[in-house]
């Protein structure tokens, strides 16, 4: 079986920790980022069909309606198929319990195909290059324990991908083991034989190592329902630190299963935004994520990670708009800056701690300095971008970084403000002084250039001095108004823009936000569906 087009996954994890485990749309799952999926088919010997989730119109929800822990549904006639994956709190590991249920009122055989391939969960390449099975119920690949089952297979072995699929006929493998195969193109398979009778049940039990790196194996013999019952109520206590009421009760969920997969995102070194493409930290995702960490009773995790994100500051006060390891690309993107104060002030706001804003507020500073420092780029420049900041990447997904886009200039106020609050904090009235004075400036400059670009009362305000044609308006604004109040709300070009906002871009939608924009590698076209507009 071939890897088939991108899907969708979920993922769950412990708290604070680098790696997360996946759980695709296929019902596969990964217990890290990058490793070879598991799956899990059955097998029905009298018809000779090989039965997959997705054909069978699988489904997920959260445990619990809203702690981190993923679980799915499918079924094949009368017989069901019920899986969680979470990561036992108690030990590190990731656990898997799967359940195969009879509901209906004659016997069932299935033969239950576990299979472990060598591509990843977004659908690319995990090389395996060597596999073996140490007896029945432990699995080795490229020389590191794999995987744990609480049950001895009835059958097990490895081959090479190019070979016959067996599994599709319900068949296994011969060999226990192959050392090494160059091509990384091999697969491992188990089967369960499984007889339910009328109304029975049987539930498989896997474990898995929660990174690449471990050393032994999971211990088996435990009580996985205790452990899973115990890493929900953990769950539940960090998710339900702040509670909303709502008439619906499924939105209402909705917030603290949010809360839930921000705390699985904050990695030791801060948040990343995902485990795949973008495991690294934003400094605009952990500005975001850092205000929902505050306002949902964490204040603890953002104030934590802020040190990494100050510590990467460089000497002439930038800031790095994306850090770790894991950076895909190292590019300008000007709102890290204002995004960095906002973070530290904001944090402030929220926990009181004077002595650390004192800690931080040479960083704030030296921030600040530099969009000074950026904006005498373009001091001598036409009126439409003169006192603006210099072009960028910014946000990404709003335009090329040839563009002076006003995200970034949005953010800059917000900083050059933030830092004047926090200077007045300290008693710092000359830095006050003065960053009140930046900001000011660049409002300015920012309205001068938006009437240059539209006219005089402009209709809305455009993504950047260049474009002002696609959707990346309403979302290059936000910041305009979000998390920091840059220009009045009430103001009449705020009105007319997000009225023109609405207009155009939610309102023939259904209430969907189509996002049409530019990027460097191309158009984008996608759909946002915000619950109220």
């Amino acid at each position: 079986m071939e890897p088939g087009p991108a899907h969708a996954w979920t993922m769950t994890g412990g708290k604070g920790q680098f790696e997360e485990a996946l759980l695709s749309s296929d019902a596969a799952v990964a217990p890290w980022a990058e490793a070879p999926p598991v799956d899990f088919w059955l097998f029905d010997p009298a018809s000779g069909t090989l039965h997959h989730p997705v054909g069978q119109g699988v489904q997920f929800s959260l445990l619990e309606g809203q702690v981190p822990i993923p679980q799915f549904r499918w079924e094949v006639g009368s017989t069901r198929v019920t899986g969680t994956l979470f990561h036992d709190l108690t030990d590190g590991m990731v656990r898997w319990r799967l359940t195969v249920e009879n509901a209906g009122e004659t016997s069932q055989d299935w033969a239950a195909m576990l299979a472990v391939r060598p591509f990843n969960i977004d659908q690319g390449i995990s090389p395996i290059l060597a596999a073996g099975w140490q007896g029945s119920q432990r699995l080795w690949l490229n020389g590191a324990p794999f995987m744990a089952a609480a049950q001895p297979a009835d059958v097990f072995g490895v081959a090479s991908l190019p070979g016959a699929p067996l599994y599709e006929a319900g068949q296994v493998p011969t060999l226990a083991s192959i050392p090494c195969d160059p091509s990384g193109k091999l697969l491992a398979v188990a089967r369960y034989d499984l007889s339910l009778g009328a109304g029975r049940a049987q539930t498989l039990d896997f474990a898995f190592p929660s990174a690449p790196e471990a050393n032994d194996f999971p211990a088996m013999n435990v009580d996985v329902a205790a452990r899973l019952a115990a890493t929900a109520e953990r769950w539940q206590a960090e998710v339900s630190r702040t509670r909303i009421t709502l008439p619906d009760d499924r939105v209402a969920g909705g917030f603290p299963a949010s809360v839930g997969y921000l705390l699985l995102a904050d990695d030791p070194d801060g948040p990343h935004p995902g485990p795949l493409a973008h495991d690294a930290v934003w400094t605009r995702d952990a500005a975001y994520i850092g205000l929902a960490l505050l306002q949902s009773g964490h204040a603890d995790r953002a104030r934590a990670y802020i040190p990494a994100i100050l510590n990467g500051q460089e000497l002439n006060g930038r800031v790095p708009p994306i850090q770790g390891p894991n950076t895909p690309w190292d590019a300008e993107e000007w709102d890290a800056q204002g995004q960095a104060i906002y973070l530290v002030t904001t944090t402030y706001r929220y926990t009181g701690d004077l002595e650390l804003l004192r800690e931080w507020y040479p960083a704030i500073l030296r921030a600040a300095e530099f969009i000074r420092a950026l904006r005498q780029s373009t001091a001598e420049a036409d009126d439409a971008t003169r006192g603006l900041l210099p072009p960028s990447l910014s946000a990404e997904d709003i335009g090329p970084a040839d563009w002076h886009h006003y995200w970034d200039n949005f953010w800059a106020i917000a900083g050059l403000e933030e830092a004047a609050f926090a200077a007045r904090t300290l008693g710092n009235a000359q830095d006050a002084a003065w960053l009140a004075s930046e900001a000011e400036d660049l409002r300015a400059a920012v309205l001068r250039s938006i009437e240059q670009v539209m006219g005089p009362e402009p209709e809305y305000i455009p993504s950047a001095v260049e474009h002002v044609a696609d959707s990346a308006m309403a979302r290059g604004t936000v910041p305009a108004l979000h998390p920091y109040s840059v220009l009045e709300v009430d103001s009449e070009l705020v009105q007319r823009a997000f009225a023109f906002y609405h207009q155009r871009w939610i309102a023939p939608h259904a209430g969907g936000f189509q996002v049409t924009a530019k990027r460097n590698s191309g158009p984008m076209e996608g759909w946002n569906w915000p619950m109220l507009t």
